[in-house]
């Protein structure tokens, strides 16, 4: 398919966008989280697997990116390819060790404490879940097939 290296351009831009989204939206919270305190009387926790998860997230859409440049002008792509596979991989395994350890709501268990055992935590953890899962299924065939070509 001649249109499948600008989806997957897109794709990668997409997982790098929504990566500093979690990165800026983790960063309010954890500036704003005194005010809310006062405010609102919610605690706000920092959460270490949180920051990684986002940050193996926007690596892994930074390497699909640099992989289809890369095969584009006809360099060496397969590092950029398996770093995609390995960092969407930590990220997909990090989620399910969270969910794990705290239950579907992991993310408001993470931000919030016991105060983020809500509905919309589980739907979020669920997302995030799934669009980390459609990565790294979608990296791992390409590089499958990228190996079946050589």
């Amino acid at each position: 398919m001649k249109y499948m290296p600008y989806l997957l351009l897109i794709l990668g831009m997409v997982c790098t966008a929504i990566g500093f989204l979690w990165l800026a939206g983790y960063g309010v919270i954890l500036y704003a989280a005194p005010l809310l305190k006062d405010v609102l009387d919610i605690t706000f926790e920092t959460s270490k697997w949180m920051l990684l998860i986002t940050i193996f997230t926007i690596s892994s859409g930074i390497c699909l990116s640099f992989y289809i440049v890369s095969k584009a002008t006809e360099g060496n792509y397969t590092p950029f390819l398996s770093s995609a596979v390995i960092c969407s991989g930590f990220s997909l395994s990090l989620q399910l060790f969270r969910m794990i350890v705290n239950g579907f709501s992991w993310v408001g268990i993470e931000l919030l404490g016991e105060a983020g055992r809500v509905r919309i935590m589980t739907a979020a953890s669920a997302g995030i879940l799934l669009f980390t899962c459609f990565f790294f299924v979608t990296t791992l065939v390409i590089l499958r097939e990228e190996f079946i070509k050589r």
